[in-house]
């Protein structure tokens, strides 16, 4: 799952002196939780100092079983210390609080308290380790799939935006093979 909905820019990668991923959401500025866990820390920002723990400017740190994940720079924060909180819920909105140059999110995932223990965070947030643009994957339902078969047996005409949805080969039409991809991936099975 992406931290935002819509286009994820990766603007800093993981690595080296930096022990996160730093992603804009440029469609959506609200931060969604990658995983489900409990809210362990909440720090709210001083206003002025940039660096230590206030580096992160407004942060939030959930915790599971294994992991602790931090969303820093924040502009505000939607949730509250000790909260349960699921994957997609609202952290907060995107900010440059802290040591910061411009509204992102610096997401790291560590495995206990140090800074030692910080891991590649890419695998938890749906984007790759390099600056990039990066766009959460549209997940089909069965509707789509009813829709792609109707089309499929001439039932219904195709909208431009259903050839751009369901044409899952390309080649300007929805067939019974593109209804078959489109029912696969709704059950999650095959899924590229």
């Amino acid at each position: 799952m992406m931290i935002f909905k819509g286009i994820n820019r990766v603007t800093q990668a993981y690595g080296g002196n930096h022990g996160g991923i730093d992603i804009v959401g440029d469609t959506d500025p609200t931060v969604r939780c990658v995983a489900d866990g409990t809210v362990y820390l909440i720090q709210k920002w001083d206003g002025k100092t940039k660096t230590g723990s206030q580096s992160y400017g407004n942060l939030v740190i959930v915790i599971d079983d294994k992991k602790r994940y931090y969303y820093a720079h924040l502009k505000s924060i939607a949730v509250k210390q000790g909260q349960k909180v699921k994957q997609g819920d609202t952290i907060g909105i995107m900010g440059s609080t802290g040591n910061s140059t411009g509204p992102h999110v610096h997401f790291e995932v560590r495995t206990g308290a140090t800074t030692a223990t910080r891991i590649d965070p890419t695998p938890y947030c749906g984007v790759e380790n390099r600056k990039g643009v990066y766009t959460e994957p549209y997940r089909y339902t069965s509707k789509d799939g009813r829709r792609a078969l109707q089309i499929a047996a001439r039932l219904a005409k195709p909208t431009p935006d259903d050839l751009k949805l369901l044409d899952m080969d390309g080649d300007g039409k929805i067939t019974t093979k593109d209804a078959r991809e489109v029912l696969r991936k709704a059950a999650k099975l095959n899924v590229k």
